[in-house]
């Protein structure tokens, strides 16, 4: 047999078949479909830290996602008004600009903080 072949398919190396990824058997005669299979069937129980873990971190980052696109659409969408307007000479927009910038750099700071807080929270919980 070509030695280059054994190296791309797999199934044609000899020895034992190779079993299912995970190590998981599926039987014919077992007519329950598997939801999930491995590490990812902790998700349906909860009774690890590790499950706990992935499903809070994955509340959290939707709810950052929605309260930033509530907060942020809107001071981008006010900035978009007033750049014209400080351009043109108004004092009050050109004011304004900076204060606009402070509060989208602030919140950008503590998004980063809940992202490496949900991200610290999976290592330790899967490491445990």
């Amino acid at each position: 047999m070509d030695r280059r072949r054994l190296l791309h398919d797999p199934g044609t190396a000899p020895g034992a078949p190779r079993e299912p990824a995970g190590g998981a058997r599926r039987h014919h005669a077992d007519p329950r479909p598997e939801f999930a299979s491995g590490r990812a069937q902790e998700l349906t129980r909860l009774d690890t830290r590790w499950s706990w873990a992935i499903l809070t971190g994955i509340i959290l980052a939707v709810g950052v996602y929605a309260f930033t696109r509530a907060t942020i659409a809107r001071w981008a969408y006010r900035l978009v008004e007033i750049g014209p307007r400080a351009a043109g000479g108004d004092t009050a927009a050109a004011a304004e600009m900076p204060q606009l910038a402070s509060r989208i750099r602030r919140f950008g700071y503590v998004q980063l903080l809940v992202g490496a807080l949900i991200l610290l929270a999976m290592v330790t919980a899967r490491l445990s």
